[in-house]
């Protein structure tokens, strides 16, 4: 039964990076909303949640590509070297998926492109302050432990975590808090 499981998600992986990948925004936005006391307040915004696992449809094809790219690149060096340069490379492309998670967020919504860039440079920094602590580390155990076929799918379960912060701040209102 597992090696079944196994060999549909090898045949089929960019349709389980996708599925695994709306379903675990989707799910993240649930526990965000309960943590954050949506729930309690105002009841689930099930559309809500459809609208940020719906960004899973762009998400995921465009991670499935980048890491099939990272994969086939002929990295030069040790395994450590291969690793790190990987990991240069997912951190510099750090700033790109969180905008297009928060800009197909807002699309969604229904605002305008512009509405949506201006959206995500509002809460760029708070963003990436999140970005950068989290994900470093996580991709570090991606690329030096994890076989290619699931590294979405890796990627997707640190999301999970991830996807609950970003929807708070996709749906919330931040604002920079001065030390003075």
């Amino acid at each position: 039964m597992l090696i079944c499981v196994r060999n549909f998600l090898a045949r089929h992986l960019l349709l389980t990076n996708v599925g695994t990948s709306c379903a675990q925004i989707g799910t993240a936005d649930i526990i965000q909303q309960h943590i954050n006391g949506d729930v309690d307040r105002d009841g689930w915004d099930w559309r809500r949640t459809c609208r940020m696992a719906a960004i899973g449809l762009v998400m995921a094809p465009s991670l499935h590509c980048f890491y099939r790219v990272l994969d086939t690149r002929k990295f030069i060096g040790s395994r450590n070297c291969k690793v790190l340069k990987k990991l240069a490379w997912d951190t510099a492309f750090i700033p790109y998926f969180s905008c297009i998670f928060m800009t197909v967020g807002s699309i969604y919504e229904g605002k305008s492109l512009s509405a949506a860039f201006a959206e995500y440079r509002r809460k760029m920094w708070h963003i990436w302050k999140v970005d950068f602590t989290l994900w470093p580390p996580a991709q570090l155990i991606n690329f030096y432990f994890m076989p290619p076929a699931l590294r979405v799918v890796y990627v997707n379960l640190v999301s999970l975590l991830y996807n609950c912060i970003m929807s708070y701040i996709k749906n919330n209102e931040l604002h920079h808090h001065s030390t003075n």
